[in-house]
């Protein structure tokens, strides 16, 4: 079975179509290779056990087969629920979404113009004092949530707001800090869902303005209880430590999986980029005092009990580090752009800085793969990898 979108069409000939999206699931074997061939058979034949999505004035609802997820249309959660089977893994809770933390900014530069053309605004530059402080900031509600792709195959929700303040006070932003876009994608028979996270400079409104943060992500509240275990890992261990960690989690512990940046190297008259370290183990604010696993290429982080689990991946983990991942019985912390350990600048270095020029974004991938039975038992580690490529 395939799912077709038709993405352009030769509109100044015949109106036939030019390029297509196709939708399809293929397994592989390990090092496996298929070959795939587009016929054009009539008549249609409908997908089996398609995707079911259903709709009120307050939520939207997706069922996968396997996978249920709610999704509010009231609040900016991201998600409000998501079961695998009868058994409820998340559920949305105070502070559930997306959160950005802005730097404190003093002075800024100030362009102004009739107009802008090809070498900036035909403008005047001045450096002007500003007071912004470092804070929190959390989207109060979405505002717009809606079915982008309603696919038997393939479904896709996209979920649109802005960075609001979470209090007041000299220094805070009270028309909030940037807007975002979530694209949550589920596909047929799986537990698993994509999240394409868009941090966005899209304001129109005079003056544009360009501010500085510490870092962003996702906050999802999870329903474990009892005895969790922790399991994560990478590539390429380091200092003779294991590449893949588990443990048993303490009751109100945290446990991390922390990438932090490379360095760029001059060798041979080229610029060559390093990685950097992943470091597994308890911890807070990306600290992991005593590492249970530690290597080069971070991969994923998965919380499981004794009949279910979520594993949580991002896709170029260490290619745009710092990166992290936070999870506990409790909460799942996704930070796309990750401030230094424990909020703290190294010794000789600033912390993390992230900007956006007007019109810019940020996107990123996250993969929430929800399972049954434990880490080992879902193959968390080889769907981790097999993200890591484009074809998902």
């Amino acid at each position: 079975p395939c799912q077709f979108h038709v993405l352009s069409r030769y509109w100044a000939r015949d109106g036939s179509i030019r390029w297509v999206l196709l939708d399809f699931q293929v397994d592989l074997p390990s090092k496996g290779r298929v070959v795939v061939n587009l016929t054009n058979r009539a008549p249609h034949t409908p997908v089996p056990h398609p995707i079911i999505v259903s709709e009120t004035k307050d939520a939207i609802r997706v069922n996968t087969g396997p996978l249920t997820a709610v999704v509010s249309k009231k609040d900016a959660s991201i998600f409000s629920s998501v079961s695998v089977g009868p058994k409820e893994i998340l559920h949305a809770g105070p502070g559930d979404g997306p959160m950005l933390r802005s730097g404190a900014i003093h002075h800024m530069e100030h362009d102004r113009g009739s107009h802008w053309n090809t070498h900036g605004w035909n403008k005047t530059q001045t450096v002007e004092s500003v007071n912004v402080a470092e804070a929190l900031y959390r989207p109060r509600a979405a505002a717009s949530v809606a079915v982008e792709t309603r696919g038997p195959l393939r479904t896709v929700i996209v979920i649109r707001g802005r960075y609001d303040p979470t209090g007041d006070g000299p220094g805070i932003v009270k028309t909030g800090i940037y807007n975002y876009t979530a694209r949550l994608h589920f596909y047929r028979g799986q537990t698993f869902v994509k999240v394409e996270h868009a941090i966005e400079n899209s304001d129109r409104t005079m003056p544009l303005t360009d501010y500085m943060f510490h870092e962003a992500g996702l906050v999802q509240t999870l329903r474990f209880k009892g005895d969790v275990t922790l399991t994560g890992g990478g590539r390429e261990a380091l200092e003779g430590m294991p590449p893949v960690a588990r443990m048993r989690l303490p009751e109100g512990a945290e446990g991390w999986l922390y990438q932090s940046a490379g360095k760029t190297e001059l060798k041979y008259g080229r610029f060559r980029a390093l990685e950097g370290t992943y470091r597994i183990g308890l911890g807070h604010d990306g600290v992991v005092a005593k590492p249970l696993a530690m290597g080069k290429r971070a991969r994923f982080l998965d919380v499981s009990d004794a009949t279910a689990g979520v594993t949580v991946a991002m896709r170029y983990f260490w290619e745009d580090a710092p990166r992290a991942i936070a999870l506990s019985a409790k909460h799942i912390k996704v930070f796309v752009q990750a401030d230094s350990a424990g909020r703290v600048a190294p010794s000789g270095e600033v912390r993390p800085e992230y900007g956006l020029d007007f019109g810019r974004r940020n996107l990123h991938d996250i993969l929430y793969y929800v399972h049954k039975g434990g880490a080992d038992q879902a193959r968390s580690s080889d769907v981790a990898e097999a993200f890591e490529y484009p074809l998902m």
